[in-house]
């Protein structure tokens, strides 16, 4: 066999770390778009906003901005409705890329009966450059805005 040129064999470790590292930059974008795929199949489920009531509130319970004050938690018996929220991790796994369940929910409180409920899957990491730059992601579905509490609570006449 003959002997190789030296610059040959300089190049040779050095393709097959570039090699590894091509493959495993294809494993992460694979996962990744696997979870993306599984994000927008659960959201056709269930996915989204549910308005099951709308509450009409007087102008003094939003801000200046016209968002609704709502409390997070526990209720003020003020308000007579509270938000929760919960995330749930469907991967099993703590390590990019993850794929989350995030619910929240308008509560009455009297009879602690829900009356909205928005879902959110949403994939977090597993992008090329994830550690360098902020970390990849996807949700769905989509903002629509104006957000999930202004589809709840209406405000009567004006400030």
């Amino acid at each position: 066999m003959p002997e190789q040129p030296a610059q040959w064999r300089r190049l040779r470790p050095a393709s097959v770390v570039i090699l590894a590292g091509l493959l495993a930059c294809t494993g992460c974008s694979s996962e990744s778009d696997r979870l993306d795929a599984e994000a927008q199949r659960l959201c056709a489920i269930d996915g989204g906003v549910k308005v099951f009531e709308t509450v009409v509130l007087p102008p003094e319970k939003f801000n200046e901005l016209g968002q609704a004050l709502v409390p997070l938690g526990k209720d003020d018996s003020e308000w007579g409705y509270h938000t929760t929220f919960s995330t749930e991790n469907l991967t099993g796994t703590f390590g990019p890329p993850t794929l989350e369940r995030e619910i929240q929910s308008v509560v009455r409180t009297n009879d602690s009966k829900v009356i909205a409920r928005s879902v959110v899957y949403r994939r977090l990491g597993g992008g090329l450059l994830d550690g360098y730059l902020h970390g990849s992601g996807f949700h769905c579905p989509p903002d629509e805005g104006g957000g999930f509490l202004a589809k709840v609570f209406i405000q009567r006449g004006e400030k």
